[in-house]
């Protein structure tokens, strides 16, 4: 899924008129890139409404590119994700919980998992371990015989989950104002170059003032 933010030709003319000698391309290129960062904010809250997927996981599998001069684009990609990135219990190897009170192990628990909220599952066999000394813990299952290979349980990508939920319907909810906040953004920044560029020139006529 990407998504483009642009400038229409007629925004275009208009804002050439706005800024006169001002460069239109730099205020084009900020609102676009601005209202991209907004779109990828929404994206990830809106996931997040309905799959346990951590924050942080969910912007890794968001980015922020650009498109020609002046356009952005907010496109969902990366990886699976392992299991361990939504919610799920046990969180710590066994070896690492609490013993029970003759100090030997707890019985092992199966590990409960939940991708989308309200909807827990099982994996059999699945157990939790650190891959090395002091990295987090992972949920992993031996596969095939002779227990073996040894392989990280993962769950679905950022844009599969994206598309688990109505993707026509998410986007729209996403995108919805998007045209009217990119307006925003194209007058804000004209505003600050414009200041930017008033201040400039105040600069110089109190240093020619000064003799300087």
């Amino acid at each position: 899924m990407a998504v483009d933010i642009s400038i229409d030709p007629q925004e275009w003319t208009q804002l050439e008129k706005l800024l006169g000698t001002i460069d239109a391309t730099k205020v084009a290129k900020r609102a676009t890139k601005d209202v991209a960062k907004t779109v990828r904010t929404r994206t990830a809250r809106r996931i997040q409404k309905d799959f346990t997927l951590k924050y942080g996981d969910v912007l890794k599998g968001i980015k922020v590119g650009t498109t020609g001069q002046t356009g952005s684009r907010v496109e969902l990609n990366g990886p699976r994700r392992s299991l361990h990135s939504f919610r799920g219990s046990p969180k710590k190897p066994r070896s690492e919980m609490s013993r029970t009170k003759s100090g030997k192990l707890r019985k092992a628990r199966t590990y409960r998992y939940e991708i989308e909220k309200g909807r827990k599952r099982e994996a059999p066999a699945a157990f939790v371990q650190r891959p090395h000394m002091g990295s987090q813990p992972l949920p992993f299952k031996r596969m095939g015989r002779g227990r073996l290979p040894i392989v990280v349980l993962r769950g679905p990508s950022v844009p599969a989950v994206w598309q688990a939920k109505n993707r026509n319907y998410v986007a729209k909810d996403v995108l919805k104002g998007t045209r009217e906040l990119l307006q925003q953004r194209i007058r804000g920044q004209a505003f600050r170059l414009i200041q930017q560029q008033m201040r400039s020139t105040g600069r110089q006529v109190e240093r020619l003032a000064a003799g300087v």
